[in-house]
């Protein structure tokens, strides 16, 4: 162990070094150095002392500057300090002997002099602050109200103030050591807000006078929620009568009059994390939208009624704080008029601190050329791109041919021009919407990955009711290697590549009538493995008695395997009766007086069946049997089902519903259990509450064990089927409107 004395220093600051040296050979080799800041006092002096130990001279524009201090006033245990920028007072404070910071945060670009002022003492900062390339500010037009927690400090003298414009601010029952002004671990300074601590904001956004629906409005909260003991506490509020917004600390909520209760708009997020929420009302003489954005991302939206009434009959305040839950306050923004999704995403950008994050945001987000159009060689740069050319079908069969270039962003190798390519409309109910799916067939082969098995169809999915573009195609992931996990599928043993279910990944979309015209960007699509390339999941002639069917929907009792296949059923005796006339539950026939019996499954009017009960078999039963199934594969059944393998399936199921003992010892016979009970656990397990009955497939490879497949699977995670973030994680089957085909006997 080393020592080292130091002569007596003179009254003030001084810089320790500390470090080691070495020679070896010809090479002089230095360790890593410690730095000290000392602060030495000189007996019967009693002039302050100011000591830093910050020593940047450049930083990059936007970067927080954390400036840390120490003010020592000989004979004193606090010191009263001042803080400017250039000559203009910034702070007032009184501090004692622990280190302060001074956390800026600086956009101007040039050289800026910070001061830290105790009586006639000064310390002086010049720093230079240099363009950081991300062109991004804050919008200020409309902005009547801003209120921001940067530079604050629970040392100020004016700590319990809190002004915009003439918006004055009432904190009260602040301790101001473990709330108010806290800066975070991240050196931001933030509005901490806890116990009985409330703020009220004396500004009623739900006024006559500020009516959203006249020029619309905006208000953005950036908070973070924390130590929760209630997850429904309302951590911000400007509620009146059930018209206006909450936020708790899980959920941002806005209401209006029509639009209240389980029709509010919302959207949710995560307790402990730095959020964004934006409320956007758009005026009456626009679209009539209420967005909800986290984040810069729309996350919720509705349009109201043109009588709808956003006017609260007493006018609230905006009130902050609860007793079952903390929150950070960063910054509060209100416009007199709806912002566009760009401003609040710029909004978003500007506001952040670490400027690594804000680089990657603004480079990610940069695609737009000055009219606000979307560039297609800047978004080539971040993502595979699809161009199409040609004419684009407008509802499902409308089929069209078209030309199409493909470029890859990161490998080139997956890049292709096809012609003659065959496009549609996919999906049923989805061709309905703003952004469709598009059906691709090409005119050879591609390998979608390296592993991939090569196929000509494939789906361009917009997820129109998931804007995360995840839901389907990475639970489709998922649940392929959930399944490889409990057991192979039987093609999966002859080929590793075979998948259970779809796979794909994200592409943005370009149109062009022809190749003269400029590119239109239609979005963000993921491109998918169509459900008809039979030869990606296994389905081909190496298994001649394979078949998958879909089913199609919730309701029929086909599907929910509740309705024998055929309307007879075949009694112990040989004898067939029609289904509408046997309780299978009770195992017996209805009124003996109408008894219809036949010794043989009718093929011909027989004097114990009417013939009006006859004419229903086969065509409407035909008929009814297509609705409920839609044959995958093979190809030779959509025009010709044979419904054999997939009946006897069903009739065992029905044959089962109060019967759990046949079932569990006949189970093996139709099922794959492995894959049955895999199917049933990831399905509640992620909240797929449309993938009970529709949205199911049910494939074999030899005719006789079953094993159900998913498909479609954008209804997880809390979305109902139209795209609403309606559930919690702990839904059950046996709760009521969640899962559809919750009654289903399998």
């Amino acid at each position: 162990q080393q020592s080292r004395s130091i002569e007596a220093l003179a009254h003030g600051e001084h810089f320790l070094e500390v470090y080691a040296t070495a020679t070896v050979g010809e090479t002089e080799l230095k360790s890593n150095v410690l730095s000290y800041t000392l602060v030495t006092y000189e007996a019967g002096n009693d002039t302050p002392i100011i000591a830093s130990h910050f020593k940047e001279t450049k930083v990059v524009q936007g970067a927080i500057i954390s400036i840390d201090y120490i003010v020592y006033t000989p004979g004193a245990d606090t010191s009263q300090v001042t803080l400017l920028k250039g000559t203009t007072t910034v702070s007032s404070l009184t501090v004692g002997k622990a280190v302060q910071y001074w956390n800026i945060s600086e956009n101007t670009l040039g050289t800026h002099e910070f001061t830290i002022k105790t009586g006639s003492v000064t310390k002086k900062f010049e720093i230079e602050v240099i363009e950081s390339g991300i062109e991004v500010e804050a919008e200020t037009d409309g902005l009547t109200l801003y209120l921001t927690s940067s530079g604050r400090s629970n040392s100020e003298n004016s700590k319990e103030d809190w002004i915009s414009g003439a918006t004055v601010c009432s904190l009260t029952d602040f301790n101001f050591n473990t709330n108010g002004w806290v800066t975070t671990e991240n050196r931001e300074t933030v509005l901490r807000v806890t116990g009985d601590a409330r703020v009220v904001i004396p500004y009623p956004l739900f006024s006559v006078d500020l009516n959203p629906k006249i020029n619309g409005s905006t208000i953005e909260f950036e908070f973070e929620t924390r130590n929760v003991a209630n997850y429904d506490a309302v951590l911000v509020s400007c509620m009146s009568n059930n018209i206006g917004l909450q936020i708790t600390s899980q959920k941002a909520i806005l209401s209006s009059q029509k639009l209240s209760g389980e029709s509010a708009v919302e959207t949710q997020f995560k307790e402990e994390e730095k959020i964004r929420v934006a409320f956007v009302i758009e005026s009456q003489k626009q679209n009539r939208l209420i967005k909800l954005y986290i984040n810069g991302v729309m996350s919720g939206l509705a349009q109201y009624d043109a009588d709808d009434i956003f006017v609260q009959g007493t006018p609230a305040y905006i009130t902050i704080g609860s007793n079952e839950a903390g929150i950070d306050i960063y910054n509060i923004r209100r416009y007199n008029h709806a912002l566009t999704t760009d401003q609040i995403l710029r909004n978003y950008i500007a506001d952040m601190t670490n400027i690594t994050d804000k680089m990657e945001y603004y480079t990610r987000n940069n695609i737009y050329d000055a009219y606000n159009n979307i560039v297609y060689n800047e978004v080539a740069k971040r993502m595979p791109c699809l161009t199409i050319t040609g004419p684009l079908p407008t509802y499902k069969g409308d089929k069209q041919k078209i030309s199409c270039v493909y470029r890859h962003n990161s490998d080139s190798t997956r890049d292709f021009e096809f012609d003659e390519v065959s496009i549609d409309v996919q999906g049923t109910s989805s061709q309905f919407y703003p952004r469709k799916n598009y059906k691709l067939k090409f005119p050879q082969v591609y390998k979608l990955r390296d592993n991939s098995i090569p196929v000509k169809e494939f789906t361009f999915k917009a997820d129109y009711m998931d804007s995360s573009h995840r839901h389907n195609t990475v639970e489709a992931e998922l649940t392929n290697d959930m399944y490889k996990a409990v057991g192979i599928l039987p093609p999966q043993e002859d080929n590793e590549n075979v998948r259970m279910s779809i796979d794909g990944y994200i592409c943005a979309i370009f149109h062009r009538e022809t190749e003269n015209d400029e590119r239109t960007c239609l979005g963000a699509f993921n491109f998918n493995i169509d459900k008809g390339s039979n030869d990606a999941f296994g389905y081909n002639e190496d298994y001649p008695n394979c078949e998958s069917w879909e089913f199609c929907n919730n309701t029929s009792g086909r599907c929910l395997f509740k309705e024998f296949w055929s309307p007879y059923y075949k009694l112990s005796d040989g004898s067939y009766v029609l289904v509408s006339l046997y309780d299978s539950a009770t195992q017996e026939l209805a009124d003996e007086t109408q008894y219809y019996k036949l010794q043989t499954e009718p093929t011909e009017p027989d004097e114990y069946i009417t013939v009006e009960d006859y004419n229903k078999f086969p065509t409407d039963y035909l008929i009814d049997v297509a609705s409920d199934f839609e044959a995958r594969y093979p190809e030779a059944y959509e025009d010709n089902p044979d419904y054999t393998a997939l009946s006897r399936l069903v009739e065992w199921v029905v044959s089962t519903e109060n019967d759990i003992d046949k079932f569990k010892a006949e189970i093996e016979q139709y099922l794959s259990v492995p894959h049955t009970l895999a199917y049933y656990v990831i399905a509640t397990s992620l909240g797929m509450a449309d993938s009970m009955a529709k949205n199911m497939f049910m494939s074999t490879w030899d005719g006789m064990i079953w094993y159900p497949v998913f498909y479609d699977m954008d209804t997880c995670f809390g979305l109902n089927n139209e795209g609403e973030p309606k559930f919690n994680y702990d839904i059950e089957f046996k709760d009521n409107n969640v899962f559809n085909g919750a009654s289903s006997t399998l």
